[in-house]
């Protein structure tokens, strides 16, 4: 009888350390793998000599993820916060660019850390996302980590948004329309008036300046005019996450905030000087309430 106790107890401890070991390696802390401090700071200071821009009633906008356009992405996140938003929480949405795991969305609950400090994910929404949505699951492979969509994000987040906690979403392209759909609808009925959210996209891919002119001006269009049977056809050569964008553009029209303003507009081939096909678009953009 003993013996059997002295298993049964074992058991339960080996039990213990292996539901220990499953929540660790969820709640964990992301590490940014890259990071130039001097092209950050550049950054910082290249937007604050151009100008910032205040915007009223923000909420939500576009942003790439490619660094080559890191002036961009400083310059929108320290617009918003030269606007002097109240946000708490970002719903960061972007594509899965490496097709990494198992499921149409990925988020991550825990932290993650760059030179510019620790962001905390927020745990208690990410969870009732993921008991709630069956499709989407928490990262176990160091995918949030390899993923520029949310790494070239974070560090311009946390100067321009320090207390903030972050929801990352990443789509992979075999998501389905029902599937967009459901993650839209749970957003939308779980909206606070201190989250903001932004799509992590860029747009034309791999064209020749004047081709990627022509596809940005069709983008930006449908984009404007919120039509999704357009965006839902398009491939790299407008933009890299279709899906993620009718997500973000769901949830704006269901805010009333389809006013949108361009804040800014680039490509690779621009930046550089150069034309080739070697080439990417880039635009930030802002929602607001009309």
């Amino acid at each position: 009888m003993k013996r059997i106790i002295a298993i049964w107890l074992i058991s339960i401890c080996l039990l213990g350390c292996v539901s220990i070991a499953n929540e660790e390696s969820v709640n964990q802390v992301v590490e940014l793998q890259t990071f130039s401090s001097f092209h950050f700071w550049q950054s910082i200071e290249s937007a604050q000599e151009k100008g910032l821009q205040e915007i009223n009633n923000i909420s939500g906008g576009i942003a790439p993820h490619h660094l080559l356009a890191d002036a961009y992405i400083s310059h929108y996140y320290q617009s918003i916060k030269e606007s002097k938003n109240d946000f708490s929480r970002i719903i960061l949405i972007c594509p899965n660019h490496f097709h990494d795991g198992n499921s149409p969305i990925i988020t991550h609950n825990g932290a993650i850390k760059t030179p510019i400090g620790v962001s905390d994910f927020d745990n208690m929404f990410i969870n009732e996302l993921v008991k709630s949505v069956d499709f989407i699951k928490c990262d176990t492979n160091n995918i949030i980590k390899n993923e520029h969509g949310i790494t070239a994000h974070v560090p311009y987040i946390q100067f321009a948004m320090p207390d903030a906690t972050i929801v990352p979403l990443v789509i992979d392209a075999t998501i389905s329309n029902l599937e967009a759909d459901q993650l839209a609808e749970y957003l939308i009925e779980n909206h606070t008036e201190d989250t903001i959210y932004i799509c992590s996209m860029d747009f034309s891919h791999y064209l020749l300046q004047p081709e990627t002119n022509q596809m940005d001006s069709e983008s930006i269009e449908s984009i404007r005019t919120f039509n999704y049977n357009q965006i839902n056809q398009y491939s790299d050569e407008h933009l890299d996450t279709p899906k993620g964008l009718i997500i973000f553009l769901k949830v704006m029209e269901s805010l009333d905030a389809t006013n949108m303003q361009v804040l800014g507009h680039s490509s690779a081939s621009k930046i550089m000087k150069t034309n080739t096909t070697e080439n990417t678009s880039y635009f930030t953009i802002v929602f607001d309430e009309i």
